[in-house]
């Protein structure tokens, strides 16, 4: 008797650690993460969430993006899930919250910054744009894709004039800018930047 119990603990064992690795693995191939099990799910519940998401399944996307945040709510790329989710679903408000903490969290996470980006552009809020314009411009990926972007953000004189106070703090990242990026701004709102900030 004592020995078919500890052959079933260590199968037990055995199955956990599999399952475990499993669930790591899917980190890497998303599409094992709907053979881990709901309580043993740690990498594969984001891919859960992403991909009711892809499939824009109102229900599973809110449920697996809950079942995401509620197990590891820190990370800013789970939050702007559960944010997708709300939004998909029509809880705007809970959708925004949860972006706007995302954002707060992840300032490296760019589907998170390109929201608020996007957000910002179509609330008009102008100082906000720009700053999270600069924010996804220093991370210097997809820089491409800020330039169908640069000619809202920085079209008003109240624009240029916070992108130039932010410019005239002359750090590492603000002379790479006044050096590369403002070749990216159209002519007429990179000019009026260029103006306003200070010698040096």
């Amino acid at each position: 008797m004592k020995q078919i119990i500890w052959w079933l603990i260590l199968a037990a064992i055995g199955i956990l650690a599999t399952l475990t690795q499993l669930d790591r693995q899917s980190r890497y191939q998303p599409e094992l993460a709907e053979f881990v099990p709901q309580s043993m799910r740690s990498f594969a519940q984001y891919h859960r969430a992403e991909a009711a998401l892809a499939q824009q399944d109102k229900a599973a996307a809110l449920a697996e993006a809950h079942r995401l945040a509620a197990r590891r709510p820190i990370p800013a790329e789970h939050l702007r899930l559960l944010a997708n989710a709300q939004l998909l679903n029509g809880a705007n408000e809970g959708g925004e919250a949860a972006l706007r903490l995302a954002a707060q969290r992840g300032w490296r996470d760019v589907p998170t910054q390109f929201a608020m980006l996007s957000a910002a552009i179509a609330q008009g809020d102008e100082l906000g744009a720009v700053r999270r314009y600069f924010a996804l411009w220093v991370q210097g990926e997809n820089r491409d894709a800020l330039n169908p972007v640069s000619k809202t953000v920085f079209a008003s004189p109240k624009a240029q004039t916070e992108a130039a106070r932010l410019l005239n703090t002359k750090g590492r990242w603000q002379r790479a800018f006044i050096r590369d990026g403002l070749r990216d701004l159209p002519p007429e709102h990179a000019a009026p930047i260029r103006s306003a900030l200070e010698p040096g």
